[in-house]
This record gives structure tokens, C-alpha cells and sequence, in this order.
């Protein structure tokens, strides 16, 4: 939907048309359902919804388009989900811009609308300092998040965008597409492709605090029990938003590294993924600090590592993203969706660490990058073990 023309065009006006003619007898809000009292430019809408389209009543053309075409249900629950569709069933129920009084846009009434930002050091790894402020999601915020809450989830998709291997796994998948290659070559670069995300996500999981102030020992068991699961769940969404899915051709880059059966698989797998980026990226800091993502290991002194012997602050740790990401559930979908989207995740990572585990049973070349990776991660750590130093995390660490 495109805000720059008549938005009396678009389809979500006529839906909600009738609307718009029909007296309100049980005095809710025509736009989302909330209560309502009064009219506010033009439609009998709650307090929340008059201060939505006061905000964005004289720049439409700032509204950004909706992800899903325009048809998204607008409830209490999920008003604050699409601006677009909110503005677009204002429009349609009869909310004028031009009954806004302009002064309501001057002075300290604007200015109290401005979202508080807050600031917050992250040091990536062999980098400078960077200053960002915390994600703007809440204009004003009402969720059960506090604002520490806020700016751990901030750090924590800051740290997933700065790491994140997506330029480079499009630029590789481009030219492999339109280049041509040897069988060789193709393998090579596959091999390039899958080293390049798990590196990339194992510095996410580096980054935080909670995975600094363990001890080098435990940091090394944590690697060898949860990287192969978490690998391959984070290859999937990389490689779904890199278009790797979109045709045969760039499909075929896998396949001198995995069966073709695997890569469909895969694909499969990836059409069930939450279309909500904040929401995967929470879940994989989730499964990050779980005592073993993994289904295989060879390993039998892992029953008496370190890691289990301190178990407490793990699962204290997997605690704290578990109740984020459920806070933050419960602002954007309310209880039932979130439950749904929950289990899904849940169903999806368990489908995907089954899959993980017969590629690492039987794909020898596989195998052994996955066993390079850990153990050269592993040598890292120890190297770097006198600077466990929290570079972003809670505040109470």
C-alpha cells in the first residue's frame, strides 16, 4: 500500500466501509475494538487510536508499507503491529486529517511523544566501541518490559545485525549463480558459505555477558554441546532472507556439500520460520545457553565437564531470554498467538536438530568442518581466556 496516493483507493477502505455508516451501540472504538466514548476526528475511536492517527495524520507518506499486503486484522491486541493498516481502517471508518488542530502538533504536546532513547556500549570483537540506542518498537511502551529488559533485547539484535554474514552470502551466492564454475570450486565456496554463519553466530554468543563471565572451561563446554544445533537453525535463517531457496540455480550451490533431499529439507523447514526477526533471533539466545543443543557427541567427559556442575547460571541465564522473548511475545501477539508461535519455534528447532544430527552421522566432509569449527573456537577461547570481559549484557552482572 502506497500512503503517497489517494488512500481512498486501497482495498482495506472499502472493506471497512460499512463501517464507517453503522452506529456504534456498544461505544467501542470503530478502528480496534477498545472502548470509546466520543468522536475524535470524525469516528467514535478510543484514546489510543486518536492519538495514533494525530501522530501520523499530516505525513501518511511516513508510514511504512505493510509486510502483508495490506489484510491485517486490527484488534486491541494487534494495533500496534501495522501502522499501516491502522491508518488505513482510520481513513476508512471516517477520521479526517483535517480535523486535527494543528496546535496539537506544537509546542510540549509534540515533544511528549518523542520516544526516550537510551544508550548503551557494545564492543564487538576486534573492534572499537559502538554507541546505538535501543530499539524503537515502543513509542509509548505499556508491555510488562522493563527498560533494562528493553535494552538487553536491543544489544541483543544489535549484536545479531552487526555479526550477521548476509552481504557476503548474497554477494557468493550471486556469483555463483552467473559465474561458471567447477564442481570443485562450488564445493569450496559451500564449505565458505556454512563456515562463514557459524562464525558469525558464535561471535553473537561470544558478545554477551552472560557467555564472558563464565570460565574458560565452561565457555569451551557450551561450544561443544550447543554450536552444531544452533548452527545449523541459524544457517537456515540466514540462508532463507539471502534468497539461497528462490530457484534451482542457487539451490545447486549446496548440493556438492548435502544431498539434494537435505537441501529440500531445509527449504522446507525455513517456510515454517516466524516471519518475526526478533522473535528468532530471541530464540536462538534461548538455545544458546541450554545444557546440550546437540544430539551426538562423542565425548564421554562431557558428563563430568564443568558446564553442568554450575548449571544453575546457565539456565539462569537462558532464564532471563526466556522471559524477555515471553514478555515481548505478549506486547506484539497477546497470549494465545504467542503460545502458537512458541511451540512452532520449539516444533521447528527440534525438526532441524533431528535433521543436524543424521547430516553430521553421515555426511563426512560435514562432520569434519563441524569438528574443525568447534575445536578452533575452542583453541580461541582458551587463548583469549584472561579477558572474559562482559561486553553487553544485564546490568546486574
Amino acid at each position: 500500500m502506497n500512503f503517497k496516493r489517494p488512500l481512498s483507493l486501497s482495498p482495506i477502505h472499502h472493506r471497512f466501509s460499512k463501517t464507517h455508516i453503522e452506529f456504534n451501540k456498544n461505544k467501542c472504538c470503530q478502528v480496534c475494538g477498545d472502548k470509546a466514548n466520543i468522536f475524535n476526528y470524525g469516528a467514535l475511536s478510543c484514546a489510543s487510536c486518536k492519538t495514533f492517527f494525530r501522530r501520523h495524520g499530516f505525513h501518511p507518506e511516513d508510514i511504512p508499507q505493510c509486510d502483508f499486503y495490506g489484510n491485517c486484522e486490527i484488534t486491541i491486541q494487534s494495533r500496534r503491529m501495522c501502522t499501516a493498516c491502522r491508518f488505513s481502517k482510520c481513513l476508512a471508518i471516517g477520521m479526517s486529517p483535517d480535523l486535527i488542530r494543528k496546535e496539537d502538533f506544537t509546542g510540549k504536546s509534540r515533544s511528549l511523544i518523542k520516544p526516550k532513547q537510551q544508550y548503551l556500549c557494545l564492543s564487538k570483537l576486534g573492534t572499537s566501541n559502538t554507541i546505538f540506542s535501543t530499539m524503537n518498537l515502543l513509542s509509548r511502551d505499556i508491555s510488562s518490559l522493563s527498560p533494562d529488559n528493553w535494552i538487553l533485547l536491543s544489544n541483543l539484535v544489535h549484536a545479531f545485525d552487526s555479526f550477521a554474514p548476509s552481504y557476503e552470502v548474497k554477494r557468493m551466492i550471486k556469483f555463483l549463480t552467473t559465474t561458471s564454475v567447477d564442481i570443485q570450486y562450488k564445493l569450496q565456496q559451500s564449505l565458505n558459505i556454512v563456515s562463514m554463519i557459524c562464525q558469525s553466530i558464535q561471535s553473537s554468543i561470544n558478545s554477551t555477558a552472560d557467555f564472558r563471565i563464565m570460565t574458560t572451561e565452561e565457555q569451551c563446554s557450551l561450544v561443544q554441546r550447543n554450536t552444531l544445533g544452533i548452527w545449523a537453525f541459524y544457517s537456515m535463517v540466514i540462508l532463507y532472507h539471502c534468497d539461497m531457496f528462490d530457484n534451482i540455480s542457487s539451490k545447486s550451490i549446496m548440493n556438492p556439500l548435502y544431498k539434494l533431499d537435505d537441501v529440500e529439507y531445509t527449504r522446507s523447514l525455513t517456510m515454517r520460520l516466524d516471519p518475526d526477526p526478533t522473535l528468532v533471533k530471541l530464540i536462538i539466545m534461548v538455545l544458546s545457553f541450554s545444557s546440550n543443543c546437540f544430539t551426538i557427541h562423542a565425548d564421554q567427559n562431557m558428563q563430568r565437564d564443568s558446564l553442568l556442575m554450575g548449571t544453575f547460571r546457565l539456565l539462569g541465564s537462558q532464564n532471563a531470554y526466556v522471559e524477555i522473548m515471553w514478555k515481548y511475545m505478549l506486547y506484539r501477539y497477546g497470549y494465545f498467538e504467542s503460545a502458537k508461535r512458541f511451540c512452532e519455534l520449539i516444533k521447528i528447532m527440534l525438526d532441524e536438530i533431528n535433521m543436524a544430527s543424521n547430516i553430521y552421522d553421515n555426511n563426512k566432509i560435514h562432520q569434519n568442518l563441524a569438528n574443525q569449527i568447534i575445536e578452533g573456537t575452542k583453541r580461541s577461547l582458551t587463548f583469549d581466556g584472561s579477558e572474559n570481559i562482559p561486553l553487553w549484557g544485564k546490568n546486574e552482572i
